[in-house]
């Protein structure tokens, strides 16, 4: 179960990969809260998350709550 330990990891990951991949401008990072839909039918929610611009629908920030969108990179604690 996930519990504040896991929290604190959780965001110093986060923090450390948002840090390199703002810093290139390489795309987006996200947390818990970030839910992508993978497919239809298929939603994950991974703790931390990066997803490359490439991957990013227009290269803008999805608006919508679940946006259709595979990271490059999920992290599950």
């Amino acid at each position: 179960a996930m519990g504040y330990p896991e929290g604190l990891l959780g965001l110093a990951l986060g923090g450390i990969l948002r840090t390199f991949v703002i810093g290139r401008n390489l795309g987006l990072v996200s947390g818990a809260d970030g839910m992508m839909r993978l497919f239809p039918g298929l939603v994950r929610i991974p703790d931390v998350a990066f997803a490359s611009w490439d991957r990013v629908p227009g290269r803008r920030v999805p608006r919508e709550p679940i946006p259709d969108l595979v990271p490059d990179l999920a992290v599950e604690i």
